[in-house]
């Protein structure tokens, strides 16, 4: 895993790269490859972890009843993704996210980034300080 993109993200700012593997572990951490126009998570789903786009990117396509498909987000190395579905347990997903090119993706147990381990790392403290601060962003640019 690279520590050292990892700690240059939003999610990750303020944590050293050597308490990162230690926190990946806590975090139930898992990477999955996808070819472009490959669908990461579908409509209608729930879901529990979040995504953090390590390369590439992807897309949250919407399929309209009237019409095509259009884009309703784009997230690029770094950004994370699903972060407000994942926190609403049976909230299900209103598109698909899908992969706009050759992308690699952390998925992450958003549960666990909220519940402090029973280990009380001071960066974890930090980690959901920042999963605060990345949502309260992506909310202010939607309006």
């Amino acid at each position: 895993m690279d520590t050292e993109f990892l700690a240059k993200t939003p999610l990750f700012a303020g944590i050293r790269e050597e308490d990162l593997g230690h926190l990946l572990g806590c975090l139930d951490a898992s990477t999955k490859h996808y070819e472009k126009g490959e669908v990461i998570f579908r409509t209608g789903e729930p879901i529990s972890r979040i995504g953090l786009v390590l390369e590439g990117s992807v897309n949250m396509v919407v399929s309209l009843y009237w019409g095509p498909s259009r884009i309703f987000g784009h997230m690029e190395a770094g950004d994370v993704f699903g972060e407000n579905y994942a926190a609403v347990p049976g909230q299900l997903l209103p598109g698909d996210i899908v992969a706009a090119q050759p992308c690699r993706v952390l998925f992450l147990d958003l549960s666990r980034i909220y519940t402090v381990c029973h280990h009380g790392c001071r960066f974890h403290h930090r980690l959901i300080e920042n999963m605060l601060q990345v949502s309260a962003q992506k909310n202010r640019k939607r309006r």
